[in-house]
């Protein structure tokens, strides 16, 4: 059963000064909106994900707001080990805030929630800083058998029906909490593909080759040749809204992905105009990821263990994480890119020189896609694809 507690309404008013924890001697002049919080995090897990399977999906804005929610609860090596592995020193209600508002604008849809067992006793503190920095939705629940399908209906009532689930199986009798983020977007291209153009080509997956339809088109973009790759910039009708198509050389995607890792969105900055013949595989692909072992492998171990210090969400109950779910889901056609994704976490007790020839860049081998707010410098979403027709 799932239950809104109207009750926090109230300690909103009582706390609205509260935050996540923000530096009162923070330099003012830094703007939130330019920190670009959980790329870093998110390039490394994309690497870290294509090494092991060949092919990754992430969302590393969903999966930056989930662990927003838990570092607020967190304290102590506990919240430090959040934070580092978010590239923070602190984290910002005001930087959270920028961060949802911004992307709301562009229309892609931000959504917040925490299912909390009736049994522990939450903080108020803690409830009102994601209540008013996030526009966290607040549930308890008492039955623990269907705690999880009210998740996932959540899940799929925020990404309009493209998650379908995000927690499956039977909940842990330990499970205390579940710290819920989703992301949903529907964006046209600015300059959209014709369907007339699109034709069916061979992608040479890292296994073998495979038919799929590509999409063409021959116009200005912004362009880079990079050591190691090729890209371009395509942008959707809402400007600050972009996609960045990275082609690695042959045999060069793993130094592509750690030159991603070592200079982030600053790899791009010499973008420059080019007339650029551009064929992109059509793409329809989804992941669901357990990353609690990436997670650790990248620097967050101690809030996965008994030993962990959430002291500032409840009173009188050690929690720690028992996992971090992340679903995702990517759709790029002729006319746009629909995407959404759904971070769960849950908490347990105890420019340009104009070539007269268009410049070829046929995507026909693995590639990474990175969906950005420009504005905020987020990534959306991150892809590093073997083969644009698996799931």
């Amino acid at each position: 059963m799932k239950k809104f507690i109207s009750l926090f309404m109230a300690f909103m008013m009582v706390f609205s000064c509260a935050a996540l924890a923000e530096d009162a001697e923070a330099d003012q002049t830094t703007s939130p909106l330019k920190t670009g919080i959980g790329n870093q995090l998110g390039f490394e897990l994309l690497r870290h994900t294509y090494l092991c399977e060949q092919q990754a999906l992430i969302s590393p804005t969903s999966l930056t707001f989930a662990l927003s929610m838990a570092a607020a609860g967190a304290q102590g090596e506990t919240r430090e080990q959040i934070l580092n592995a978010l590239d923070v020193e602190e984290l910002s209600m005001d930087e959270l805030r920028a961060l949802t508002d911004s992307l709301t604008v562009r229309g892609v849809k931000v959504a917040n929630a925490a299912f909390i067992y009736e049994n522990i006793n939450p903080k108020e503190e803690y409830l009102s800083s994601l209540v008013n920095s996030l526009d966290a939705e607040i549930f308890l629940f008492e039955q623990m058998h269907s705690v999880l399908y009210e998740i996932n209906e959540w899940a799929r009532e925020k990404t309009d029906g493209m998650i379908d689930a995000i927690l499956d199986g039977k909940p842990d009798p330990s499970l205390a909490m579940v710290l819920i983020n989703a992301l949903a977007m529907d964006a046209n291209w600015m300059f959209p593909f014709s369907t007339d153009s699109t034709s069916t080509g061979v992608f040479h997956s890292v296994s073998s080759d495979i038919e799929t339809e590509f999409m063409h088109s021959t116009r200005f973009l912004h362009y880079i040749k990079g050591d190691t790759f090729q890209a371009v910039n395509l942008p959707y009708e809402n400007e600050a809204l972009n996609m960045l198509v990275i082609l690695p050389d042959e045999g060069c995607m793993y130094d592509t992905l750690d030159t991603l890792v070592e200079n982030g969105l600053s790899l791009f900055e010499g973008m420059a105009q080019k007339r650029v013949s551009l064929a992109l595989p059509k793409v329809d692909i989804s992941a669901s990821l357990e990353l609690a072992e990436s997670l650790q492998t990248l620097g967050i171990e101690l809030p996965f263990t008994t030993m962990a210090d959430f002291s500032g969400m409840v009173e009188g109950t050690p929690l720690y994480i028992g996992g971090v779910t992340q679903a995702v889901t990517l759709t790029v056609n002729e006319s746009g890119t629909r995407a959404a994704a759904a971070t769960a976490i849950s908490m347990m007790a105890g420019g340009a020189m104009i070539a007269d020839l268009p410049i070829d860049m046929t995507v026909d081998r693995p590639y990474i896609m990175l969906v950005y707010d420009q504005e905020t410098n987020s990534i959306l979403f991150a892809a590093a694809i073997s083969d644009p027709t698996a799931s």
